[in-house]
């Protein structure tokens, strides 16, 4: 197996986030290594897998789950991920502060190539695969990310986004314990 489909290898070598000290290689907190240790092995063994995080705020859940959608879609062919956001302007902030800014760190060499990458969506057609941050349903896909959850004013949106999951899909919702999602 290539260096670059080690999940373990590619998370120290690969991912860069903007904290305090500038642009930084990730740090896995323990709660973000349990997350990687439930998510790869179903997405490898294409196991289904619904996860519900409860979490206080600022402690990189919602762009760690950015960057394993953006990780598996990037490097594994035929993939589809949505990262569904409760606003745009949500959608869009998390797509240039966490999925293009890590993108753009990657050394040439290792950086996937996206054909289409506007304010939303990544499209790595060489390998046909697709990561889309979005306010809205997307298409069927493999991982869907239900970032921030409680602040969705329609659950309806929630719902038309989960009817797209594939039969063995991965969605991960992220959501703060004060404001609980109706789905827990």
């Amino acid at each position: 197996m290539s260096k670059i489909l080690d999940p373990d290898w590619g998370w120290e070598h690969l991912y860069k986030i903007r904290s305090e000290e500038g642009i930084v290689n990730i740090r896995l907190r323990p709660e973000q290594q349990l997350l990687h240790d439930l998510v790869y092995p179903a997405f490898f063994a294409k196991q289904k897998l619904d996860i519900i995080i409860l979490k206080n705020r600022q402690r990189g859940t919602s762009t760690d789950c950015n960057l394993i959608c953006t990780d598996l879609t990037a490097y594994y062919s035929a993939k589809v991920a949505n990262t569904l956001a409760d606003t745009r302007e949500r959608a869009s902030s998390m797509f240039e502060n966490n999925v293009k800014l890590a993108c753009d760190q990657i050394l040439d060499g290792l950086k996937p190539k996206a054909e289409k990458d506007n304010i939303n969506e990544l499209n790595f057609t060489k390998i046909g695969s697709k990561y889309i941050v979005s306010a809205s349903k997307s298409e069927p896909v493999d991982i869907l990310h239900i970032s921030e959850a409680p602040y969705f004013a329609d659950d309806g949106r929630i719902t038309e986004a989960e009817q797209l999951l594939r039969r063995h899909g991965i969605e991960v919702w992220d959501a703060n314990p004060i404001a609980r999602p109706s789905k827990l």
